[in-house]
Order: structure tokens, then sequence, then C-alpha cells
């Protein structure tokens, strides 16, 4: 027997988004210390959001090599590192020196909060 489901507007995908909305907050600026990175969740993605100086980045938190959290990897010259294998990544390109990228997502500060949003075009 073959059985065929027609898709219709009820139905809802386990990913699909509970929000529209294109920014989230995802903290005070004094939640990071200025060269500290935090994993967050937003558009239920794991992120790292890093503050280098006044300036917040977010990238992908999980490091494409074997799956190690960025967020707990040190943040140097515009970079954080892998702690399990010391790749390193560019929070604003998202490029590595060894020919590697992750995602970058926007972000924004308003009225003391920070805010990411979807995918970055660099």
């Amino acid at each position: 027997m073959l059985l065929l489901l027609a898709y219709t507007s009820t139905m809802s995908h386990p990913f699909a988004e509970a929000s529209s909305a294109p920014f989230v907050s995802v903290g005070r600026i004094d939640d990071w210390a200025p060269g500290q990175a935090r994993e967050v969740k937003v558009h239920k993605k794991p992120m790292t959001v890093v503050r280098i100086a006044d300036a917040f980045f977010a990238v992908n938190s999980i490091c494409p090599h074997m799956g190690g959290p960025l967020s707990c990897g040190a943040v140097r010259d515009g970079h954080v590192t892998c702690p399990w294998h010391d790749w390193a990544f560019d929070v604003k390109t998202g490029k590595s020196p060894n020919g590697h990228q992750i995602t970058c997502y926007e972000t924004k500060v308003e009225d003391g909060q920070v805010w990411v949003g979807w995918v970055k075009q660099v």
C-alpha cells in the first residue's frame, strides 16, 4: 500500500522558526568582557558571540574539523581558536588560514543589548 502525504500550511517542520524576528537579543553588553567568547543559541543554532573592544561578532559555534566548541576557545588578534586542535577562525569573515571557513552572523548593539541575526554576507 502506498501512502502519500500532501504538505499543507498547517504542517510545520521540526526545525521551523518559532519567530520570524531577524534579530534576537542574546544578552547585555556587560555580559561579555573584552576578548571573551560565549555560546548562545539563536534561530535554533549554537553560535559563538565574541566581544573585541566594543564590537561584537557571531560565528558558528562548532569547529568544522572535529566539532570542537569554539566558544571555549581563546580569542586573539581577531580570531577565535578551537580548544581541541587550535584551528583559528577570523571572527569578521569566518575564514581560517588553513582554507576552511565557518558561517558568520549579523550582529548589532542597541540600548545596551547585543543582538544576533541571520547569516552575514561576507
